[in-house]
């Protein structure tokens, strides 16, 4: 399923990114911007971005369950989800 039709990029690209960022740096924050980065892309008009908000959540979410054993790294992670969770809000609010 393509996410972004200005890039063309699909759900499995950006969730392939997500993972790689992941594995780079699991305490990083995760952004569509560094996403997209990632992928050597930019975004244009920015509607996908809600969407990118959403894989990066469930990819974080993903990494909690399958690890538990980090602590720390989940609380970060949670962290992380809820920051992303409130700036999907504000993003798609402002594009209303």
């Amino acid at each position: 399923m393509i996410v972004c039709h200005c890039n063309v990029l699909t759900k499995a690209t950006i969730s392939e990114a997500i993972e790689d960022l992941i594995d780079e740096d699991p305490y990083q924050l995760i952004t569509p911007g560094l996403v997209y980065r990632q992928l050597g892309k930019r975004g244009k008009c920015c509607g996908c971005f809600p969407q990118v908000v959403d894989l990066i959540v469930q990819r974080l979410e993903e990494f909690q369950t399958s690890n538990p054993s980090y602590v720390l790294e989940r609380s970060l992670a949670g962290a992380a989800t809820a920051a992303l969770r409130a700036t999907g809000v504000r993003l798609a609010l402002q594009r209303d």
